[in-house]
């Protein structure tokens, strides 16, 4: 069984950091660590880190983080009421950062958590074959059975990782649409099936015809045959 991926919860208050804690541990997703202080990841292995969540109440802080950051993987920051010389920003930006700030809707973190984890561990993900293709993380590349590379972007890549990663098994439009997108429950929105498209262009010998990704009661799964393929 695959290990859970590991968030790593930094706060100097107690009460706050403890309820964050308790509620990660409480959906049975993730394994949770907590720091006291930011400070003390100067002295914290960060390899086995998927997410750090840290409660930010200064600009020492911030400066510690910023000194760490080629160290780090995606966070969450979470700023205090006064401390707005980062901007809240709710969308992941091009290092991975989400900020929040105080007060904060955990529904949304845990929105925004999900999509940080499933990001964090595609890149770390080795190469993989799909049919004759494989498949490349690091360059968000597919490579034909003639050597021809096909680039994927970012959402088509997660969304085709998270079908292969699936095993051959159903995965509904909503899980989709939380997972690659974030989207909320009863959101109208043709993204999924528009990217569907996209990636069986890319992959499939014939795109009106698909055999990888095929549609299945109301969602999509790649074709088993297809999904235990390995390197």
């Amino acid at each position: 069984m695959a290990s859970q991926p590991k968030i790593l919860v930094i706060g100097s208050n107690r009460l706050v950091r403890d309820t964050l804690h308790d509620l990660l541990m409480a959906g049975g997703e993730f394994e949770v660590g907590v720091l006291n202080h930011i400070s003390d990841i100067q002295s914290t292995s960060m390899g086995t880190i998927s997410t750090v969540i840290a409660f930010v109440d200064d600009h020492d802080d911030l400066d510690v983080l910023a000194n760490y950051n080629h160290n780090f993987p995606p966070a969450i920051l979470i700023l205090s009421e006064e401390q707005k010389t980062q901007p809240s920003n709710t969308e992941p930006d091009e290092f991975g950062l989400v900020c929040f700030i105080k007060p904060f809707s955990f529904k949304e973190l845990l929105i925004q958590l999900q999509g940080l984890v499933t990001r964090y561990e595609i890149r770390r993900q080795v190469s993989f074959k799909l049919a004759e293709m494989v498949i490349d993380p690091s360059s968000l590349t597919l490579t034909n059975d003639v050597g021809e590379e096909v680039r994927m972007t970012q959402k088509e890549f997660e969304l085709l990782y998270i079908l292969y990663k699936a095993r051959g098994r159903t995965l509904s439009r909503e899980y989709l649409l939380k997972e690659v997108w974030g989207y909320k429950k009863d959101i109208i929105t043709n993204t999924l099936d528009t990217h569907i498209h996209w990636l069986r262009q890319k992959i499939e010998v014939d795109s009106a015809n698909p055999q990888i990704i095929v549609t299945d009661d109301g969602g999509y799964q790649i074709t088993p045959e297809f999904s235990s393929q390995t390197l």
